[in-house]
């Protein structure tokens, strides 16, 4: 159920059944494994949004049920800023609480990221997203520059970067991609 309030906010609820068949465990966080066989989940969703048109946005959502045969818990809230017709900036924070039936099943994740992009024209733009997960210690980067030199035909220079600060190894990855798509008028 989605209701819009007259001043551009949105509040939403929502009730989600799933199902899951996992053929073998996985390993859900260091150590700790998901059995394998059936899985439902019942989850109840709420968000609020306020006007995304403002200069100051926000929003909260929270959801809340059964996961892998336990519960979870998980509070998000964000922010966008438009500091000028050209740059916004957004802020992202989850706090995810997890008690599942196995060892090392009951465990709380925080990932934190923000997101600024400038926009040149409204053909071209660039976007820097960062985050940290203090569960897997470890910090993501991603920049992004999108031209679109014609209608329906794109340029993308795209570097995206892992540091694993918890580990022996300080970079995990590290990938640069050029993507090139042209549209053919018939």
């Amino acid at each position: 159920m989605r209701n819009t309030f007259q001043d551009g906010g949105e509040l939403f609820f929502a009730f989600i059944q799933n199902y899951e068949f996992l053929p073998e465990p996985f390993e859900i966080k260091e150590k700790v494994f998901i059995p394998s066989g059936e899985h439902h989940f019942n989850v109840f969703v709420v968000s609020y949004e306020s006007n995304k048109s403002k200069n100051v946005s926000w929003q909260v959502k929270t959801r809340s049920g059964q996961f892998y045969n336990g519960h979870f818990l998980t509070l998000e809230l964000g922010g966008v800023l438009k500091l000028s017709q050209h740059l916004n900036m957004e802020c992202i924070y989850s706090r995810n609480q997890f008690d599942l039936p196995v060892e090392g099943g009951k465990f709380v994740s925080n990932i934190a990221g923000s997101r600024i992009i400038y926009s040149f024209t409204p053909r071209l733009f660039a976007k820097i997203y960062l985050q940290w997960n203090d569960t897997e210690k470890r910090f993501k980067s991603n920049f992004l520059i999108r031209w679109i030199y014609k209608p329906g035909s794109n340029l993308y220079l795209i570097y995206n970067e892992t540091r694993d600060l918890g580990g022996q190894e300080l970079l995990g990855d590290r990938v640069l991609m050029l993507k090139v798509s042209f549209l053919f008028n018939t």
